[in-house]
C-alpha cells in the first residue's frame, strides 16, 4: 500500500497545479506591461566596461541614443572601485525614486532608475558586469503588447526526470551575442516525453552551488522556429546533487532576446534538442517580418539546416537595414560561407567582426575552423593561440555546435584538431 501511494504521488500533479501555473503566467504578463520592467520597452543595453563613458544623442557620445529629448552629450558615467557614478552634462537627469534633479556627480545604485529627457535609464548587474538599460515607454512593441502567448497548461508535460552529475564539473564560456559568460557543465538530465527517451545537458552559473541555486536548462524541440522561439527556450530547475526531480515544461519561457535586439542571451549546448514536440510553456510572439533582427535569426536557422545561400541573402539584407549591426550578425555570415567552402570570404567576415571587437570569441573560433578546413594550418594555429589564451580550458568537448547534421559538426571538429584545439 505504501509503495502504491508513493508511485501515485510521483505521477499526479499537486492540488491547484493548473491554477498555480496560470497565476505565474499572469505575473509574467504584468511584468511585461510595466514600462520600467518590460523587455519590450528596452531599446538598448550597454556594458559599463570602461572607466568613463559619455551618453547622448550625437556621435560625439560613447553611448548613442538618438532621441530629440536627449542632449548631444547628456551625461557622463564613471566606473571607479567597483562602483558606478553618473553626472549630468548637457541635459537634465532626474531620479525616479526621489523625483529630484541631479546637481552633480552621483553614485548610481544597482536598480536605480533615472529619467533622461523623456526616456529612462537603469543600472543593472549582469553576469558579465554592470550594464545600462535604455527604456522607452513609447516603443511600438511595448505599446502594442496585449499579452504573451502560451500553450494550454497540460499536466502531461510535467515529467519525472533523473539528474546524473558528471565526475568533475567543467567550465565553459558561453557566447551571449559577443559577451562571454562563464558557466559550468554539471551533468545530464534524463527523462521520457511522448514515449521517447531524452538526454539534455544541465548548466550552472554558480561555481559553488548552494541549496538556493538553480539549473538552467536551455533546449530546442521540433516546434522551434515554427510555434516557438527559434533560438531556444529556458527552464529553471531547483538545484540538487543527483537523483529524481520534476521537470515542468509548462513553465518553459523565452529568453529576453526573443523580445528585443539589445539583450544578450546564452544559447543551448550542441545536442540539447528534444526529439519531439514540446507544446507547453511560452510560444513565440508575433514578430516584425521586416526587422533586421528577425532576418538574422531566420538566417541562423537556415545555417542549421544547410540552406546557406538563403542565409547569406538574409544576413546581407539585415546588415543593409542596420549598418551598425551587432557583431554577431557578421560572424554568422562567416558560418554560411564556411558551409559553402568559400574560405577566403568567410575569413573576411570574421575579420570584419574582429576589426570592431578584437576579442570577439565566436569570430575567432569560426576563423580557426575555416583556416583548418582550408588547409591554412599555420594561420589557424596563430588564431588558436589567442583562443586558448582567452579560455585555457577551451576544447572540442565543450564546443557548442548547433547543426542538424552530425557530419557538419564532425567536419568542424576535425578542422579544430588540425589547428590545435585539444579534444578535452
Amino acid at each position: 500500500m505504501k509503495l502504491f501511494i508513493a508511485l501515485f504521488l510521483l505521477t499526479v500533479e499537486p492540488h491547484g497545479y493548473i491554477e498555480r501555473v496560470e497565476g505565474e503566467r499572469i505575473e509574467r504578463d504584468q511584468a511585461f506591461s510595466d514600462s520600467l520592467k518590460s523587455p519590450l520597452a528596452t531599446v538598448s543595453i550597454w556594458r559599463v566596461d570602461q572607466p568613463e563613458l559619455t551618453f547622448g544623442s550625437s556621435s560625439e557620445a560613447d553611448l548613442v541614443w538618438n532621441q530629440s529629448s536627449i542632449a548631444p552629450v547628456h551625461l557622463r558615467v564613471y566606473w571607479r572601485d567597483d562602483s558606478v557614478y553618473l553626472e549630468p552634462l548637457g541635459g537634465p537627469v532626474q531620479s525616479v525614486s526621489s523625483e529630484k534633479q541631479l546637481r552633480g556627480r552621483q553614485l548610481w545604485e544597482i536598480g536605480e532608475y533615472y529619467r533622461v529627457g523623456d526616456k529612462h535609464l537603469v543600472l543593472q548587474l549582469h553576469p558579465v558586469g554592470p550594464v545600462i538599460r535604455a527604456i522607452d515607454s513609447e516603443a511600438d512593441a511595448f505599446l502594442e503588447f496585449s499579452g504573451l502567448r502560451y500553450f494550454p497548461v497540460d499536466p502531461a508535460y510535467r515529467v519525472r526526470a533523473r539528474i546524473e552529475p558528471q565526475e568533475r564539473r567543467s567550465r565553459v564560456v558561453l557566447d551571449t551575442q559577443g559577451w562571454e559568460r562563464e558557466a559550468w557543465y554539471f551533468g545530464k538530465l534524463f527523462f521520457e516525453l511522448h514515449g521517447e527517451s531524452q538526454e539534455l545537458v544541465l548548466l550552472l552559473f554558480d561555481k559553488d552551488p548552494s541549496p538556493d541555486s538553480r539549473f538552467l536548462l536551455m533546449f530546442r524541440d521540433t516546434t522551434s522556429g515554427k510555434e516557438t522561439y527559434p533560438a531556444c527556450r529556458y527552464l529553471s530547475i531547483p538545484y540538487q546533487e543527483e537523483g529524481e526531480t520534476w521537470v515542468d515544461f509548462n513553465l518553459a519561457f523565452n529568453p529576453y532576446c526573443a523580445y528585443g535586439d539589445g539583450f544578450a542571451c546564452p544559447l543551448p549546448p550542441y545536442g540539447n534538442t528534444i526529439s519531439t514536440a514540446v507544446r507547453a510553456g511560452e510560444k513565440a510572439i508575433d514578430l516584425n517580418p521586416n526587422g533586421d533582427y528577425n532576418m538574422i535569426l531566420l538566417g541562423i536557422t537556415f545555417n542549421y539546416i544547410r540552406r546557406y545561400e538563403e542565409a547569406i541573402t538574409l544576413f546581407k539584407e539585415g546588415q543593409r537595414r542596420n549598418p551598425y549591426c551587432p557583431s554577431w550578425y557578421l560572424h554568422n555570415m562567416a558560418v554560411s560561407l564556411r558551409g559553402l567552402g568559400r574560405w577566403d570570404e568567410a575569413i573576411v567576415e570574421c575579420q570584419r567582426t574582429l576589426d570592431r571587437y578584437p576579442d570577439h570569441f565566436p569570430a575567432l573560433t569560426v576563423m580557426a575552423s575555416v583556416y583548418g578546413m582550408a588547409g591554412r594550418i599555420d594561420e589557424g594555429r596563430d588564431v588558436v593561440q589567442k583562443v586558448l589564451k582567452m579560455d585555457p580550458e577551451y576544447s572540442i568537448q565543450k564546443i557548442s555546435l548547433p547543426h542538424k547534421y552530425d557530419a557538419d559538426a564532425q567536419a568542424i571538429q576535425d578542422a579544430f584538431r588540425k589547428v590545435g584545439i585539444p579534444d578535452k
